[in-house]
């Protein structure tokens, strides 16, 4: 028995159905939370906010839909899609049809979009009127569309009770035309979510298990005992209600109930409890959601520690048991009413050993990997549970092409690489939520004003920049600006229109000022363009899409003969005057390449783009007298050029960082190397934080780990100061 519906009636179905004991009464869930009702409110409520994504998408969530076959429509493909648009709510949903027929997305997209487009059909105009009859058998189409025809009979009890109270439901309201005129679906739905509220399932067959149901029932039952929950103050008796408008004398005056009747109507049940049978009351200490103490209920202050009769003949006396925690009380369990219990009970009174060979000794291999789990993490060396898999192949490169992003995602921490590209495993965007646009979307953007850019110039629209970017340049690049930032805006990639009106000014003029230093480069060299956005390590199909099984011999040297294949795509390839090939690769984040030198050109094995674009520029072109490979840095790198040319001397460097980071891949160590805790503006690392409240327990697991005699080559001389593979030597 409980005073209040909320929590208690959710707890008590939720334990007695996991512990497997018979129970009828007043369940937790309501009925207009069953699959059936719940189906009919989502989908009558679903536009009523713009139709928004988070919305479909719950709706999607309780109810799978099926196309015409029966199939289930893949909904988290249509997630995924939905994310990419960038799709918030109306009129978003049109972004879906700008998919390109060849991207990977395409059919779900159109599916998607389909799908949407009819169930507009289906809901018609949120101001549109039908008759109650109508509306009623709208349901019933939409309860078959949706669940199948009979779907009644495949439902559990709990659910098939709840859809007989659905049906009935909806068989008064097809009356309701004797009584008002048509109404609007807002109003339907109003109506009948009214109607499901005052509907009372009860659950199970009298008379079969434990009874649960509110305290104010139990006077009049024939019960052996009763467990009464909540017994304590704010509770027992419940905290009363005032009305800002009403004193007590108003209501008492105009015949109302005042604010104390429902705190004495349960007070009298109680007492009835009290009176009937053995009565155990159990009352918190304290609430851990709101970090407040409970005091006992004041109801029970009379009846507390009296060894004579009270003040009425209700009870001899009652005692009160503290208990310590859960755990303790189950420990002292006497008759654990289920399996779980009496196997957690027996773990708890056997001890629960330090050791996993032990624990599986007692045959529980579940606390067994847990215990080794904890083992493991507590251990001043990297074991299976927090980075060492030198016991499995997990990290063998293979013949397949990798590219010099994945190769540096391993460098800057090796279980971001290992969740990313072995698990594939990613951070979910949320893109709709962006105030403003993001780094990388703005990078993406300004690359592909640049490569429409050098690509009228590979075409010959526009002359080469041999003598600098003129104005014929300066205007075109402008106009695919302004084209690039429409298409932008149509995918929902340029966060709010506020923010979004001055990002783009910000990024029209960083280009501006690329050309004007790009240009005095150009001119200075003689520089001809030779290819933009060059990919190498693939090779595009006759239909255009590019395959991943076979690729061109672009490859890198490892020092002990072995070489790895590679993949990217090259920003832009120049030929100098003098002969001299230069690879650019466009930095538009801040600048953290000042220390890069031809004496330290990965950074200390962090860094191998370049190396990976200059063997693709030398492949390309072939004759080179000197290969050279640049960053060509962005605003904020005051538009500085970060590079060197590639000597055997730099390459001899590049060979032996590369063969680190590979063998470190292929020994298997995938550890955390996580950010050293203080205040961060966003997360850098989703792996390293992904609740985003900090890395302490991260970072104090690795300075305990670090120096692991074993990965000592990768990671044993940090500096605990920093973070990162970067203040590795």
């Amino acid at each position: 028995l409980w005073p209040s519906h909320s929590p208690y009636a959710r707890l008590v179905e939720h334990h007695l159905t996991a512990d497997g004991v018979p129970w009828n009464g007043r369940g937790g869930i309501e009925v207009s939370e069953r699959i059936a009702p719940r189906l009919l409110l989502d989908l009558l409520d679903v536009d009523r906010r713009r139709f928004r994504r988070s919305d479909l998408f719950d709706l999607l969530a309780d109810v799978p839909a099926r196309d015409e076959s029966g199939r289930r429509r893949p909904t988290a493909e249509w997630q995924r899609v939905a994310r990419a648009a960038g799709i918030s709510e109306d009129p978003d949903w049109r972004r879906l049809a700008s998919y390109d027929e060849r991207s990977r997305w395409a059919d779900a997209a159109d599916e998607l979009l389909a799908f949407v487009d009819d169930l507009r059909e289906r809901l018609g105009r949120p101001d549109a009127t039908r008759t109650w009859r109508e509306w009623a058998e709208w349901c019933d189409t939409q309860l078959v569309d949706w669940l199948g025809p009979r779907a009644e009979i495949r439902l559990s009890d709990p659910e098939y009770r709840a859809w007989e109270a659905l049906m009935a439901t909806l068989d008064r309201l097809r009356s309701l035309d004797h009584v008002v005129g048509p109404a609007t679906r807002h109003h339907f739905r109003a109506v009948l979510r009214s109607e499901l509220d005052d509907v009372s399932v009860r659950e199970g067959r009298i008379g079969t298990g434990v009874v649960a149901g509110s305290l104010v029932s139990a006077p009049g039952l024939d019960l052996d005992v009763a467990i009464v929950l909540g017994g304590v103050d704010g509770v027992m008796p419940p905290a009363p209600r005032t009305d800002p408008l009403l004193s007590d004398d108003d209501r008492r005056a105009a015949g109302l109930a005042d604010a104390d009747e429902r705190g004495d109507l349960l007070h009298h049940a109680f007492r009835a409890v009290l009176d009937a049978c053995h009565t155990v009351v159990t009352a918190p200490r304290g609430d851990l959601r709101t970090t407040t103490e409970h005091q006992l209920t004041r109801w029970l202050e009379p009846l507390v520690d009296r060894g004579g009769a009270t003040g009425s003949d209700l009870t001899a006396g009652l005692s009160v048991e503290h208990i310590d925690s859960a755990a303790a009380g189950l420990e002292a369990l006497h008759a654990p009413p289920s399996e779980r219990e009496r196997r957690l009970r027996d773990r708890l009174r056997a001890g629960v050993p330090a050791d996993p060979v032990a624990a599986a000794g007692l045959g529980d291999h579940v606390l067994a990997r847990a215990i080794a789990m904890r083992a493991g993490r507590d251990a001043p060396t990297l074991s299976e549970y927090d980075g060492d898999l030198t016991s499995t192949e997990v990290g063998a490169i293979g013949e397949r092409p990798v590219s010099p992003t994945r190769i540096q995602a391993w460098a800057t921490c090796p279980h971001a690489y290992f969740n990313q590209y072995l698990l594939e495993v990613r951070p979910i965007e949320e893109v709709d939520r962006d105030i403003s646009i993001r780094a990388l979307d703005s990078g993406t953007l300004q690359h592909e004003v640049l490569d429409r850019l050098h690509r009228d110039v590979l075409e010959h629209r526009l002359p080469q920049p041999r003598a600098g970017w003129s104005d014929e340049h300066r205007a075109a690049m402008l106009t695919h600006f302004d084209d690039v930032c429409e298409e932008t805006e149509r995918r929902g990639r340029t966060g709010r229109p506020a923010t979004w009106h001055g990002e783009r000014a910000r990024l029209r003029s960083e280009l501006v000022f690329w050309m004007r230093h790009d240009g005095d480069l150009a001119a200075a060299r003689g520089v001809e363009i030779v290819a933009s956005e060059y990919d190498f390590g693939k090779i595009p199909r006759d239909d255009g899409v590019e395959r991943l099984d076979a690729w061109e011999p672009v490859r890198l040297r490892l020092g002990d003969g072995r070489s790895i294949a590679v993949l990217g795509s090259a920003d832009r390839i120049d030929r100098w005057a003098d002969g001299t090939v230069v690879v650019t690769d466009h930095k538009t984040g801040r600048d953290v390449y000042t220390k890069l030198t031809a004496e330290d050109p990965t950074l200390e094995g962090t860094v191998f783009q370049l190396p990976a674009y200059a063997a693709a520029a030398s492949a390309l072109v072939g004759d080179a007298t000197a290969v050279r490979a640049e960053y060509s840095m962005f605003g904020k790198g005051d538009y500085a050029r970060r590079g060197f040319t590639f000597t055997d001397a730099v390459w001899e460097r590049v060979t032996a960082d590369l063969t680190e980071i590979i063998d470190g891949i292929e020994a298997g160590w995938f550890p955390q190397l996580p950010e050293r805790p203080g205040w961060r503006l966003f997360v850098r690392c989703a792996h390293c934080d992904p609740d985003g409240i900090g890395t302490d327990d991260a970072w104090a697991r690795w300075t305990l780990k670090h120096n692991d005699e074993r990965s000592r080559r990768w990671f044993g001389d940090v500096d605990t100061d920093d973070a990162g593979r970067g203040a590795a030597s």
